[in-house]
């Protein structure tokens, strides 16, 4: 089935004419093609389910990198800043992958339906790496099938949206989401804290206040935000100030003081250090490309 899947997405690219990038053919679901291997790429992650049906890519998370290729899949529950890079491509032999981007009030929905049947929650995490299960590769094989037809797309592509969430809950990697849905884990209150933050990135962060709003001790809090995210709160928060920094210098619409400011520095000369320490150039050489 996962040759199948393969197939399917390879033949999308094809009728589309495009030897790389992404396709979106149906609600959540994000086809990637790359013939060639790439270097680190810095992004934020929301909640979603990547398998991967032919090469292999890295993603870091913090300090600790993990690989996914043909068969393998990761799952990400929180908004994430990580960096990725595609390590094995070629114009032959591709790196080919199939995105489902979560709905968290999908996984709600099914909550209290999911506390009946009473899985249990194997912990708080937000990132994971497993094999794909049959039933999941079957269900999203069927979902794409189903977006070729514009009848079925309208009446039972719906259905088989939450059929892929609730299949996802079932599954080894479902515990981190059943975490997510629960209002009073662990995970489902540092959700909340991130939340809170990328609202607020450019403010200092009060690591009490956090604590207070996230309803946890503020040892606790930052304990569970570390094993959640794998950085502390004001590691999280510097990596949103730089991913934002970085989107605006690209647009070219800021001067790199202006940039400072807005994501939240007081000192030019810490943005400068810090934003070529993450990105390898100065913030004046990412504006300069822009403009």
């Amino acid at each position: 089935m996962l040759d199948e899947l393969r197939a399917v997405v390879a033949d999308a690219f094809n009728r589309e004419r495009m030897d790389d990038g992404l396709l979106f053919p149906a609600k959540g679901l994000i086809l990637v093609k790359h013939s060639h291997t790439t270097d680190w790429m810095d992004t934020v992650y929301e909640p979603n389910l990547c398998i991967a049906l032919n090469g292999a890519k890295d993603t870091r998370v913090g300090d600790d990198v993990f690989q996914i290729s043909a068969g393998r899949a990761l799952i990400v529950s929180h908004n994430l800043p990580v960096a990725s890079q595609v390590i094995r491509a070629s114009p032959d032999d591709p790196y080919i992958a199939i995105v489902l981007k979560l709905d968290v009030p999908t996984l709600h929905n099914f909550a209290k339906r999911i506390d009946k049947i009473g899985f249990d929650n194997d912990g708080a995490a937000s990132f994971a790496v497993d094999g794909v299960t049959e039933d999941l590769v079957e269900a999203i094989h069927r979902y794409l099938e189903s977006a070729e037809d514009a009848a079925a797309a309208d009446i039972i592509g719906p259905a088989q949206f939450q059929e892929l969430h609730f299949r996802l809950l079932k599954s080894s990697q479902g515990g981190m989401l059943r975490e997510l849905i629960a209002q009073t884990s662990h995970a489902s209150k540092i959700a909340r804290a991130i939340d809170i933050i990328n609202a607020n990135f450019a403010r200092p962060l009060s690591m009490a206040v956090l604590a207070t709003q996230a309803g946890m001790s503020e040892s606790a809090f930052y304990q569970h935000f570390k094993s959640v995210t794998r950085m502390t709160p004001l590691q999280y928060q510097k990596q949103m100030r730089m991913h934002e920094a970085e989107r605006i210098l690209t647009s070219g619409v800021a001067t790199v003081t202006e940039v400072a400011f807005q994501v939240g520095y007081e000192s030019l000369s810490q943005f400068s250090r810090e934003y070529s320490r993450k990105f390898g150039v100065p913030p004046k050489a990412t504006r300069q490309v822009a403009v």
